[in-house]
């Protein structure tokens, strides 16, 4: 009776009530964004479900949309009070429904009263250190944007995360009725406003970066020929009046937003799908091997073309790669859009900057190293023609630079901590890797480390000692 009055949901198939309520919202301003305030008690666990409920432009109720919950395991500390859970959301029409509902199998779960506010159009920071009136203000006013990428990269990442590229039904993003079809697709405002939204909202709760899946369960959000991707993420393929006839690169239009307000976006893949190549790839193989089963032994010679597709069938898995080249080749796509040399050069350049005295000869080895492959890039991006000569051999290199840099961090630390182990194991990586090859076979320059041998099959620590760490040189 101290918090005020409350209303008890029962769970869920039992007999201690209705484990569910849902409430009429009224508001003037759909499309904008509105804060629900839901109330409800400390003193004691909870698990409360808080659904929105609109129908979507054909009319229809989907399972997809804003859902939020408040999970308090148990009662906290101090006296009782009333607590708020917000939730900001665009909703699309006058008149949504709030459902709240009863998430635990044991316990009751209580609320107070429930509050729609906004929109408030607020003085504040939007986008890169521009002040205006708006409605979601940045919570860290961003000032004077890094001038380098570098720079950029090394800022401290806060980053949310979306499993599938749902964030057009996150933010009630507005989709287009299909009269012929009778149903609900997306068109291109759908994505630039679930896009729009979802960068407003990063910035006000004080994200400065998103991981988003752009390829999922088949789908993609960005137009590919090696994955041919289904239209699950983006339905407007499906519209009758053929305006969107091409697959949208909203992933493009989503790097250009977050590009602008100084926010990172990292695309991920989900590789939970067949891809059709290497499957048509599969398949010829098999046809291979049916066909000379049908035709016999004369299969087997120059006579017939069955031979000459088993052998094609094989000469293009090998050079055009399985399965783990193929995600490459994905990857590659996507790196190219921005740049992903440069991400590369800024982690091993940070690492060879932060490198001990101690290790002075290991950087300066992968320094070089690296400079090569650097002149290797530059290369080939004034040669595009040369890539298919020298580009295996180039990431190769990259490979082993970036293993060397990671190695020379490692070792790093295990120095401040006075262990030379990784130092040890840094040292033989540059020296098989990296270093020259000696002309003999007899080579003497390894046999410094043969007294820490049984150390480092052993896993054990080893003193930070100057023949531990200068022997080699």
């Amino acid at each position: 009776p101290a918090l005020g009055k409350m209303v008890e949901l029962g769970p869920p198939n039992s007999q201690q009530g209705i484990s569910w309520r849902a409430y009429p919202l009224r508001l003037d301003a759909p499309g904008q964004p509105h804060v629900l305030e839901i109330e409800y008690p400390s003193d004691g666990s909870l698990k409360l479900g808080v659904s929105i409920i609109e129908p979507n432009a054909a009319g229809k109720i989907t399972p997809i949309g804003v859902d939020s919950a408040v999970h308090q395991r148990r009662a906290l500390a101090g006296p009782a009070k009333m607590l708020k859970h917000r939730l900001i959301i665009w909703p699309r029409t006058k008149t949504p429904w709030v459902l709240l509902t009863n998430q635990s199998e044991t316990d009751p779960a209580r609320f107070g009263k429930i509050r729609l506010l906004g929109p408030k159009r607020v003085a504040g920071t939007f986008g890169i250190g521009a002040s205006r009136v708006g409605y979601l203000p940045r919570m860290v006013p961003l000032g004077v944007r890094p001038a380098t990428f570098a720079d950029r990269q090394r800022t401290r990442l806060l980053a949310g995360y979306y499993e599938k590229p749902l964030f057009g039904e996150n933010f009630s993003a507005p989709q287009v009725f299909d009269e012929p079809s009778q149903r609900s697709l997306d068109d291109w405002n759908t994505f630039y406003q679930g896009g729009s939204r979802l960068v407003e909202y990063l910035g006000h709760v004080g994200y400065n970066g998103l991981m988003l899946s752009v390829l999922a369960d088949g789908s993609t959000i960005y137009p590919s020929d090696i994955l041919q991707p289904t239209p699950k993420y983006d339905t407007g393929v499906f519209l009758a009046s053929g305006q969107d006839p091409l697959r949208k690169d909203v992933l493009e239009m989503l790097l250009r937003m977050f590009d602008r307000n100084d926010l990172r976006l990292i695309p991920t893949l989900q590789f939970s799908t067949p891809l059709p190549e290497l499957e048509a790839r599969l398949r010829q193989r098999r046809f291979g091997h049916d066909g000379i089963e049908l035709i016999g032994g004369n299969a087997y010679t120059y006579d017939y073309a069955t031979p000459r597709l088993l052998r094609d069938a094989q000469a293009l898995t090998v050079w055009e790669g399985p399965a783990n080249i193929q995600a490459l080749e994905v990857l590659r796509m996507i790196g190219n859009r921005y740049p992903g040399f440069e991400a590369l050069a800024a982690r091993v350049e940070g690492i060879l900057a932060a490198a001990p005295d101690d290790l002075t000869d290991l950087s300066a080895a992968v320094a070089g190293s690296f400079g090569e492959c650097r002149a290797a890039v530059d290369h080939l991006r004034a040669n595009p023609a040369d890539g298919p000569i020298y580009a295996r051999k180039l990431m190769t290199a990259l490979a082993d630079v970036l293993g060397a840099s990671l190695l020379l961090e490692e070792a790093a630390a295990g120095l401040a901590a006075g262990d030379a182990r990784k130092a040890v194991i840094a040292r033989l990586f540059v020296h098989d890797r990296l270093a020259p090859k000696a002309a003999s076979i007899i080579d003497d320059s390894e046999r410094w480390v043969q007294p820490y041998f049984e150390a480092l099959i052993g896993y054990e620590p080893i003193p930070a000692e100057p023949q531990a760490l200068k022997a080699a040189g």
